[in-house]
């Protein structure tokens, strides 16, 4: 029970918890070895009623819960949004390593869902792309200099999707 820190071999601190009958529960950080953050946010421990669901629960020492934020090593922010029983919920929002937003959308249930907005360094739209569990799958538009150029049906993974038929 209480706080609980792990440490590099170095003495800095990895990770820092605070755990309740041996589960997480509260707030949690870690650490790059730099000493910049890697994560912080939230646990709450695993329920009876979610290891009544699935057995496997058990071996989680916690569910992520609330707000977290994720970090470049440099220090600048990488991601934030919510978790909800330990998968990504709602909006999200992903930066770039110099600080800038680059990508924004929604999450359910781990994946990303709905309109994806991506940005450039200039803070102008390049790209909506349409998700559907992660995939791209749907009307999709490309734009230059922050104007629209392209839209079309689209399928595929993210970093490589598929032109489909044309919208007219």
């Amino acid at each position: 029970n209480g706080s609980s820190s792990t440490y590099f071999k170095d003495g800095k601190v990895q990770i820092s918890a605070i755990y309740s009958d041996d589960k997480l529960n509260g707030n949690w950080c870690e650490y790059y070895e730099t000493g910049n953050k890697k994560m912080e946010g939230r646990y709450i421990p695993v329920t009876e009623e979610k290891l009544k669901e699935d057995p496997r629960w058990a071996e989680k020492e916690g569910l992520k819960t609330g707000p977290w934020t994720l970090y470049h090593s440099n220090g600048n922010r990488f991601m934030t949004g919510v978790y909800a029983e330990n998968k990504m919920t709602g909006k999200w929002i992903v930066y770039a390593a110099e600080g800038y937003i680059e990508s924004e959308g929604i999450y359910v249930e781990n994946s990303r869902d709905g309109i994806w907005k991506f940005y450039d360094k200039s803070k102008r739209l390049e790209k909506e792309l349409n998700f559907v569990k992660d995939m791209v799958n749907g009307n999709c538009r490309i734009y230059e200099n922050g104007r629209l150029s392209g839209e079309g049906n689209m399928t595929g993974l993210a970093k490589n999707p598929k032109k489909g038929e044309l919208n007219q």
